[in-house]
């Protein structure tokens, strides 16, 4: 990473004034360089680029650079829940996108995680992603935090993250949610109004249905 003007390391970078010079070294995971910025008091780790609206955190989350992320979350007045301004995605919703499981360990560990917070362009939530995906370990990672509700559903649909999960045939995420005491795996979609098991049938995920058809899955109000 080459920087333009060493007496202005925290505003500006080669190339342009789109990101600060944090914001490109959380990037491009140059640790050395971000503890060095950090250390200056004009170097601000809070401040987002013009192009993406991405705070360092952001950016470090998003690439997986646990170092980074590490360094950012030891000053006092980061904060973990901050969001782009575009899709309004905070860096925990980044990095279990991207898969980065370490990090979204790091994030989960934090006081102040918000492990709902959802998007401001589809309503989703972390879980709703790592679900729709069929991320294991991730999913697995999110029900473990405390403050994790895994029934909420996105905002255009309704459905929730044992609705995506069934229909899209990921039976390993579909029993994670089930060993769920706190699931309920009888909500339906906003659209349709159908709920997984009914989807699963749709789609002819055999196994899922069996799952989601088992007496102690049947569960009333």
């Amino acid at each position: 990473m080459v920087l333009k003007k060493e007496d202005r390391l925290g505003t500006t970078i080669e190339g342009g004034g789109y990101q600060t010079a944090v914001n490109r070294a959380a990037q491009g995971e140059h640790y050395g360089v971000e503890e060095l910025l950090l250390e200056r008091h004009h170097a601000s780790h809070n401040t987002p680029d013009i192009g993406y609206s991405k705070t360092p955190l952001l950016w470090a989350a998003e690439n997986g650079h646990k170092a980074v992320v590490q360094a950012l979350l030891e000053k006092q007045d980061i904060n973990p829940n901050t969001r782009d301004s575009i899709f309004g995605r905070t860096p925990l919703w980044r990095a279990v996108k991207s898969g980065h499981e370490e990090v979204v360990k790091i994030l989960l560990e934090q006081d102040y995680i918000n492990s709902n917070a959802a998007d401001t362009l589809l309503g989703l939530t972390p879980l709703l992603w790592a679900a729709s995906n069929g991320d294991n370990r991730v999913v697995n990672l999110l029900l473990g935090h405390e403050e994790i509700n895994p029934n909420i559903a996105d905002r255009r649909f309704g459905q929730t993250p044992l609705f995506l999960a069934a229909n899209r045939g990921h039976k390993g995420v579909v029993g994670l949610l089930l060993g769920r005491e706190d699931i309920n795996p009888n909500t339906a979609d906003t659209i349709f109004g159908r709920t997984p098991l009914m989807w699963a049938i749709k789609q002819k995920h055999k196994e899922i249905v069996n799952s989601l058809s088992r007496p102690c899955q049947i569960r009333y109000p």
